[in-house]
């Protein structure tokens, strides 16, 4: 019977051919438009740490002065201070693993001097980074706790540095120079399928850094602090030599530019970590320190990251506008389905005054409109495609090609669920929107019509 029916919806598609490709094509052309932007959001959302992302949590207090806004959301708020952040990550806390991570730069050359130099950003953190953020190793691995106590001169690279400098060759034990110091490679990270980078909070859209150093190293290097520094108002006008003079006056500063996550895996583990976070607070107030009222966050990396890209509100109108215009398609498509199936008025007369079924017809309607919806999600998820490439292509154009193809494309691709939730809203929505044609038409008296012939 299933064959027999699809074998009737085919020749009633090509009995209407234009008003069949035209309700196809309003299928095609929203879906289209709602998968690419879609596709964009669920990439931005996505974190390549799995499940245990509800278990990181970024550590805020405010240390800012008495006439500084006031704060409601955690995206609003600095990071730590270098003194507090130490603190914390030093101190016997609920957390059973924590990292700081802010960004510096530099020039990176081999030690040969085979490659031309690069000038590369690195992330200066500790030897839990990789553990949190359970980081994928090709080569190698992270370095130890006793390099971020001694401050040893040792890096972790991506794979794409390494393809740069030495070819994908295994360059664990080989040294480049950052700056004027040398370094060991101990490791270099395998593909991780980041979208953006939210371990610093920038949400940076693409790929991970290239550079990962200890936080020691960094220090004693005297690197350059190329991250958000958000000082008191005694300190702004400094707040430029904090980020390139002598380390030593901002690690003894008030600024807060040091980010701190923490894994926390109960509930009581974070109610114990708020709690230490109070005491703490309390106490540097009693040395004249947080001159405010306690105003403390302690959200998970996924609450954060949703906080954050809440106030793109141009984001959030593109998404919007793509839920608004699939609608509009769809009104399209039913107006369009309206008048193909009102031309069957007078079939639906002489079959019903045959002895036909309303229920018969209905199911017969109704596998017409899956197999129309099933056409127009094929088309839009191919529309999709070519939107995503566009796409693709326009950010790689806009950034002058300085990042790596294999780098990006990430973002702009729809994995299998977002093909099938294409495939379900496809034919949903044309089941949705042909509803009432079929409905109309399958309710019609057939007498009168019948007697006009």
């Amino acid at each position: 019977m299933l064959a027999y029916n699809l074998q009737l919806a085919w020749i009633s598609l090509r009995q209407t051919p234009g008003l069949t490709l035209l309700a196809i094509a309003a299928i095609a052309i929203g879906l289209g438009v709602l998968m690419t932007i879609q596709t964009q959001s669920r990439h931005m959302r996505s974190l390549p740490i799995g499940p245990v992302s509800e278990n990181i949590y970024l550590v805020q207090m405010d240390n800012r002065d008495l006439n500084a806004p006031s704060l409601d959301q955690s995206f609003e708020m600095p990071s730590l201070s270098f003194r507090d952040a130490m603190y914390l990550l030093n101190t016997d806390t609920p957390a059973i693993d924590a990292t700081t991570t802010w960004k510096t730069r530099g020039i990176i050359t081999t030690t040969g001097q085979e490659y031309n130099p690069v000038r590369g950003i690195a992330v200066a953190t500790n030897s839990g980074f990789f553990s949190i953020f359970n980081v994928p190793f090709l080569y190698g691995n992270g370095w130890t706790a006793d390099s971020d106590t001694q401050g040893n001169a040792v890096v972790v690279i991506s794979n794409r540095l390494n393809r740069t400098l030495f070819g994908d060759e295994d360059s664990v034990g080989r040294q480049i120079t950052i700056i004027d110091k040398q370094a060991t490679i101990v490791g270099v990270l395998d593909e991780w399928p980041i979208t953006s980078q939210f371990y610093d909070r920038s949400f940076f859209r693409g790929f991970s850094d290239d550079i990962f150093l200890p936080q020691s190293f960094a220090i004693s290097m005297n690197l350059p602090r190329y991250t958000r520094i958000e000082c008191q108002a005694a300190d702004r006008p400094r707040t430029r030599a904090y980020q390139l003079a002598d380390v030593r006056h901002v690690i003894n500063s008030e600024c807060a530019w040091v980010n701190l996550w923490v894994k926390l895996e109960t509930e009581d583990s974070v109610e114990n970590y708020k709690s230490l976070m109070e005491n703490y607070v309390s106490e540097q107030k009693a040395l004249g320190r947080f001159p405010r009222e306690q105003n403390n966050f302690l959200d998970n990396i996924v609450t954060h990251q949703n906080a954050f890209l809440s106030r793109d509100a141009r984001f959030k109108f593109y998404q919007r506008l793509s839920w608004f215009f699939a609608g509009v398609c769809l009104l399209n498509a039913i107006l369009i389905l309206l008048a193909k199936f009102i031309r069957k008025t007078k079939e639906v007369a002489l079959r019903r005054a045959l002895g036909a079924k309303r229920n018969v017809l209905l199911v017969q309607y109704l596998i017409e409109l899956v197999v129309i919806g099933a056409i127009g999600a094929l088309a839009g998820l191919a529309l999709s495609y070519l939107g995503l490439q566009g796409m693709l292509g326009v950010y790689m154009y806009g950034t002058d090609y300085e990042y790596p193809l294999s780098t990006v494309e990430q973002l702009y691709q729809m994995d299998w669920q977002l093909i099938r939730d294409a495939l379900l809203i496809g034919i949903l929505s044309t089941i949705v929107a042909g509803l009432y044609p079929i409905w109309k038409v399958c309710n019609v008296a057939p007498a009168p019509l019948l007697k006009t012939e």
